[in-house]
């Protein structure tokens, strides 16, 4: 994890932590996700765990179950953090069983981005004729279906996983129960999101 671009602000965060906090010494480790949560979940159980780490939201369960995160609301309240400094939504990713289990660190936005000269000759199209990105699940079908009118691709997956739940969360559907504890890929709104997917 933190391969990328954002390993290297991460490491500059690090940096200037240490910096400015001389009695205390973080140190960053990347390796891959894959790798990184199975060895964190061990040394967790261990006993062994770092005090400070990143767990995404769909793994954040996991961790929260085994008894390997705090409740920062604990800290939450102590420090007085002011209840809007995180949307309410970024909060619930973060918070299980009633407790604030993790700091929010970053959200990944979906857009959707499109060839503008695809659109005109597909005639996608405003009054004005400029392209019209669809605002609804019937124009989004109505656009794909044009495009491939003209021998071209309507519409692909960028990352299937992030696609999916997005789409299976419009539907109204969500992987896991409320509760984290049962998986819910079974129920209707979801089947209905990946008939829509095919």
């Amino acid at each position: 994890m933190f391969a990328g671009p954002d390993g290297g602000r991460t490491l500059g965060l690090v940096k200037k932590f240490n910096a400015s906090n001389p009695d205390v010494r973080v140190s960053m480790q990347r390796m891959d996700a894959g790798l990184y949560y199975n060895k964190l979940f061990v040394a967790g159980l261990a006993g062994r765990g770092p005090e400070i780490f990143v767990v995404h939201a769909d793994v954040l369960p996991r961790f929260a179950r085994a008894h390997l995160l705090e409740d920062l609301g604990v800290l939450r309240d102590r420090d007085g953090w002011a209840s809007g400094d995180f949307d309410s939504q970024v909060m619930n990713a973060v918070t299980f069983e009633g407790r604030m289990r993790a700091i929010p660190w970053d959200i990944h936005p979906v857009g959707l981005y499109y060839n503008a000269e695809l659109f005109r000759r597909a005639g996608v199209v405003d009054e004005a004729g400029r392209p019209r990105p669809p605002t609804n699940r019937e124009e989004f079908l109505e656009a794909i279906r044009k495009i491939n009118q003209l021998g071209e691709k309507g519409f692909a997956f960028t990352w299937l996983r992030t696609n999916l739940y997005t789409i299976m969360r419009q539907f109204g559907g969500r992987l896991f129960s409320e509760d984290g504890r049962r998986c819910t890929l079974d129920d209707p709104r979801n089947i209905e999101a990946l008939q829509f997917c095919v």
